[in-house]
């Protein structure tokens, strides 16, 4: 497309005052119609390279890159134009020789984009889709997610931190990091003997805006929910949730959730496990010196200091899976103190709610007491009738 000179000031106007009086006597000052030449439009845009000399030479790189690009291009009949401020709006678009023969300053050409800003056609590029399937393929494991999770929970940590919340030896927690760092999803800093492996988001973000921004986010944020809520509606099963904030912090807490001895401080029954690892067994056990076991379970998630999942179920019910219960502990910082989310879901009916509803209140008041005294509650809370 071929646009008139004179229609842009914008460029116009920095070449008269960068070129003085050629510059007027080539362009014009805008009032009096002169200096009408033409400006070529390219799509796509070209690349900041220019000609490095001028005469025949020049107008021959010119040509071939114009055709290669099929491109329409037309020239500035005479463009008295050197090294231009980059901080104007056409800079990036202009053929800038760092030096030219003022003697033969015609055979410049100059582009600039069109008012209707065409967008560059989206070819193929092999390299960034080659890129893209390693990322994809770092994404498909479980395991490696779990890695990316706690690194963006605390970036910068060692392979030994890192193990300490997976279940399987260093040599395959190695092989992960080693995908992950392939597909650019973590970066590595040595630090004397020990390598720190820092969460890189950067092509998660390339994922987002290349196949999630195109969409409508808050529509599909209403989807996302209505679907939640609709699922939960179709549960029969009622669940209960309670949320308490303890002056303390999560190791503590995770130590008094998951520690024999001091579960019996406040709990009136110890909670064992041989390693609270996911697949372990776990005991509610009383300590009236029986070592009766009321609750039963299996360990499903562990990450400490932060999340807790097992399974709940009398003893006789042990083997019958569709009547196990299943109870959540999520520890998270929140400033200075820590904010306990128990969740207790696949209740077996509205009797169990309730009664449920009365214990874990009770239970934890006597556990914030513990952490924040060093003493639970002067009495079993409950053990007081209501009033």
């Amino acid at each position: 497309m071929v646009v008139p000179f004179r229609q842009f000031d914008a460029v116009r106007e920095p070449l008269v005052a960068h070129c003085g009086r050629r510059g007027r006597e080539r362009f014009g000052d805008g009032r009096d119609g002169r200096g009408m030449g033409r400006i070529t439009v390219r799509n796509p845009l070209p690349p900041r390279v220019g000609p490095g000399a001028c005469g025949a030479r020049a107008h021959r790189m010119v040509e071939e890159e114009a055709q290669e690009r099929q491109t329409v291009e037309e020239r500035v009949p005479s463009v008295c134009v050197g090294e231009f401020d980059p901080r104007t709006p056409f800079a990036p678009y202009l053929f800038r020789p760092p030096s030219i023969d003022m003697q033969a300053i015609a055979c410049i050409t100059l582009s600039v984009r069109s008012d209707e800003g065409t967008e560059a056609v989206n070819e193929p590029d092999p390299a960034r889709d080659a890129a893209t399937d390693q990322v994809f393929k770092a994404l498909a494991d479980g395991t490696r997610r779990r890695l990316l999770d706690r690194l963006h929970e605390h970036s910068g940590q060692t392979l030994g931190e890192l193990c300490e919340h997976i279940d399987m030896t260093r040599q395959s927690v190695t092989q992960h990091l080693s995908v992950l760092e392939a597909a650019n999803l973590v970066s590595t800093v040595r630090r004397g003997r020990e390598k720190l492996h820092y969460l890189n988001p950067v092509p998660l973000h390339e994922i987002q805006e290349r196949w999630i921004d195109k969409f409508e986010r808050p529509r599909l944020r209403a989807l996302s929910a209505l679907k939640r809520r609709a699922e939960e509606d179709m549960t029969d099963k009622p669940t209960f949730v309670y949320v308490t904030y303890i002056a303390s912090t999560p190791e503590r807490v995770w130590d008094a959730l998951t520690d024999a001895d001091l579960t019996a401080l406040y709990w009136a029954h110890s909670n064992v496990s041989e390693d609270w690892r996911p697949g372990s067994r776990w005991e509610h056990r009383r300590t009236d010196g029986t070592g009766v076991a009321d609750v039963v379970g299996t360990v499903v998630e562990s990450e400490p200091p932060t999340r807790l999942v097992t399974t709940w179920a009398s003893p006789e019910e042990e083997g019958q899976e569709d009547k196990h219960s299943r109870v959540t502990y999520d520890i998270r910082p929140h400033g200075d103190i820590v904010r306990l989310t128990v969740t207790h879901e696949d209740l077996a009916d509205e009797t169990a709610l309730q009664q449920i509803s009365l214990g874990w209140p009770a239970v934890l008041a006597n556990l914030k007491s513990l952490l924040e005294t060093g003493k639970p509650l002067p009495q079993e809370p409950w053990l007081v009738p209501e009033h």
